[in-house]
């Protein structure tokens, strides 16, 4: 009797420790969403963790800013297809292609200007509303024309503007899918070229897994996020900055997460 406690033993002690080491490398990195001070979270970066709640419920945290603060965000359609400005308008505007781009090629009524934060917003916006208020080829051509083929921010927003565009019907499915798979591989060259964590680096991964591209992730590209992650158990935009926020902090988890779901396609809209 006592000879099989002692194998008994033996066997759920290292179970036991197993379960530790399991527990905190799915559990471990929730700490910075449970901080004191309460979180001010921008529309995209709460988008974000309404995902990371689907996933974990230790992600269902309280001290976040009220949604009620995004209800004239023209941008909430992105949490909910139905819940939408009903009077936004988005005009096409003249631009000189020699210039800086900064949204410049659609005019938005002036009460939502303020939400044109990253240049590329309204190119955004209208795939958003694509369903909404069309979308044809001339649109199409001017999303086109801003792809840098650097795997840049640039073209992380163009390639994020396809894939709403798709969602939401809102142009011919095979032009959509022949400039994703264009852009995704400008991602995936940026990528391997990369070594350490910027948010775009996170970017570009949850990108992919959002177009049913996750079999191109690499581990070693989950291994320079997870490598990155500072004290506070999240992650800042850069490699030289110490303060983590919410967004690079959202991109790497979702990354993380989605790799050990090991699912090609992650829905996110």
């Amino acid at each position: 009797m006592k000879k099989n406690f002692l194998y008994t033993g033996k066997f759920i002690i290292p179970l036991i420790i197993f379960f530790i080491l399991f527990s905190g490398c799915n559990f471990k990195y929730d700490n910075y969403f449970n901080q004191d001070e309460p979180i001010s979270l921008h529309l995209d970066s709460y988008l974000m963790l309404k995902l990371l709640q689907k996933k974990n419920k230790k992600f269902n945290v309280t001290n976040i800013n009220n949604p009620e603060n995004f209800k004239n965000d023209p941008f909430k359609k992105l949490l909910n297809k139905n819940d939408y400005v009903k009077d936004l308008e988005i005009t096409p505007k003249d631009w000189d292609k020699t210039g800086e781009y900064n949204n410049s090629y659609y005019n938005v009524n002036e009460k939502y200007k303020k939400y044109l934060i990253d240049p590329w917003d309204d190119i955004l916006l209208k795939a958003l509303y694509a369903d909404i208020l069309g979308f044809d080829e001339t649109d199409f051509n001017k999303l086109s024309s801003l792809k840098t083929g650097l795997g840049d921010y640039t073209d992380t927003h163009i390639f994020l503007a396809l894939l709403i565009l798709k969602e939401n019907k809102g142009y011919i499915k095979n032009e959509i899918d022949n400039m994703l798979k264009a852009l995704a591989w400008s991602l995936i060259n940026a990528e391997n070229k990369d070594n350490v964590f910027t948010d775009l680096y996170a970017e570009r991964i949850v990108f992919l897994y959002w177009a049913g591209l996750g079999n191109l992730v690499k581990k070693e590209w989950i291994n320079i996020i997870i490598n990155a992650k500072n004290n506070d158990m999240g992650w800042s935009g850069y490699e030289d900055e110490e303060e983590s926020n919410p967004h690079s902090t959202g991109l790497a988890l979702l990354s993380i997460i989605y790799f050990r779901e090991g699912k090609n396609k992650q829905f996110f809209y």
